[in-house]
């Protein structure tokens, strides 16, 4: 079902209202979803055309996807916003930052926002689920196609990847490796990656790492024998089932990786794709034993050391910068257990909080709580505490005892 929906956003998209504060406009956008590249993008659409590729989301970058219109975006254009019901609206939540950007969409019914909510969801969470050589191949078809999609890259473009990537090479060696592959003044993806396969292990080589040298008769490629051997002798893997189990794991990535970039490619693992295993997260030291609590969690709080947060309600400096609910919800989805409230009397007797004395902006209290109670247990079970620093007349503290109570209910520890 999922997979014939995604199909559909991905071959001819849906027309949905794009509501922006940074250009400060409501716009009709072609959204589509590019599968191989993993990105949400949305076009300028012209009469029976598409005229131009506007903007991309990564699906990597997006943290969280809200089918509401609770957003800065939203709330700049009320009367447009208030066209659409919630349920036909969705923010999405995306960065790399601390600070997240947003997505603003509303779209013409509810089964669409739906699909698109549901789409992006399961796209996160594929991505998540992939592995190391899964994740290259996207990049490298998210800087092949580029955004506007290219079937093939000329040589100035190749530079501006080359020099992305922070690698250093001779214009005149770059240049002989594009002369290799290309064709009409163009390169295309297999030869693209070919570039970057001899690019990217250029002095990497076997001869020059006597450890690894090792374990490769032919120094060309290793055999299941030879890896099996670095796992027990390198890596210390002397369990014969994990052993067969990373074997079977950096078969199935370079099986994925050859067929999604160069379907030509067969025989043993080649030492470009050793090494991409060598860097990779099926690599790690970390043992994901341990993604699992295996520590005695019935002790005291005060036993534990706590994840805590400091000034939460702030997105930069403690002086003149913006203060945000958002900034709760990105705290408590990382897993922080400990957040503060700075509170203060504010107008029509509504307790705000913000950082006193200082020109830091200023958000209600109710708010807070709300987004509190929305994200606190979505990433941890473990209990939230509330570090309150008061400020309030009594008439606005019996406020705040009430949204307690009203909001967290029989969430809170007595």
């Amino acid at each position: 079902m999922m997979e014939s929906v995604l199909e559909d956003l991905s071959r001819t998209g849906t027309v949905l209202t794009k509501f922006c504060c940074t250009s400060r406009r409501v716009e009709k956008k072609l959204f589509t979803i590019r599968r191989e590249t993993g990105q949400i993008v949305w076009a300028r659409q012209g009469p029976g055309q598409v005229i131009a590729v506007q903007g991309t989301v990564d699906v990597r970058d997006i943290k969280e996807v809200r089918r509401n219109r609770f957003s800065d975006d939203f709330e700049l254009f009320p009367v447009d916003a208030r066209r659409n019901e919630h349920a036909q609206c969705f923010v999405v939540l995306y960065g790399a930052e601390f600070v997240l950007k947003t997505l603003s969409c509303a779209a013409d019914c509810e089964k669409v926002a739906k699909q698109w909510v549901d789409a992006m969801n399961y796209l996160v969470k594929e991505y998540a689920s992939m592995s190391y050589t899964q994740r290259l191949n996207r990049w490298l078809r998210r800087e092949f196609h580029g955004r506007n999609y290219l079937m093939g890259i000329t040589i100035q473009s190749l530079k501006d990847i080359i020099a992305r990537m922070n690698h250093k090479i001779s214009i005149q060696t770059l240049t002989e490796l594009f002369q290799e592959y290309e064709s009409r003044g163009e390169i295309s993806f297999e030869g693209f990656v070919a570039i970057y396969r001899r690019i990217s292990t250029e002095n990497m080589l076997l001869d020059d790492h006597p450890a690894l040298a090792a374990y490769s008769v032919s120094k060309n490629s290793i055999t299941s024998e030879e890896f099996l051997g670095f796992l027990r002798m390198e890596q210390g893997c002397t369990d014969s089932d994990r052993q067969k189990e990373e074997i079977a794991i950096l078969d199935q990535d370079i099986k994925t990786f050859r067929r999604e970039t160069d379907p030509s490619v067969v025989g043993d693992t080649t030492i470009s794709e050793f090494l991409d295993y060598l860097f990779s997260s099926s690599n790690s030291i970390w043992d994901p034993v341990n993604d699992v609590i295996g520590q005695d969690m019935t002790q005291p709080m005060t036993h534990y050391w706590i994840a805590s947060s400091h000034n939460t309600y702030l997105t930069g400096n403690q002086l003149t910068d913006m203060s945000s609910v958002e900034a709760y919800a990105r705290c408590l989805r990382m897993g922080c257990r400990c957040v503060e409230l700075d509170t203060w009397d504010g107008p029509d007797g509504e307790p705000i909080i913000f950082h006193g004395g200082t020109l830091t902006s200023k958000i209600r209290f109710k708010d807070v709580i709300a987004t509190i109670k929305d994200h606190a247990f979505v990433t941890s079970e473990y209990p939230v505490i509330l570090s309150i620093e008061q400020h309030c007349c009594v008439e606005q503290q019996k406020k705040m005892a009430k949204y307690f109570k009203d909001v967290f209910g029989d969430n809170i520890s007595r």
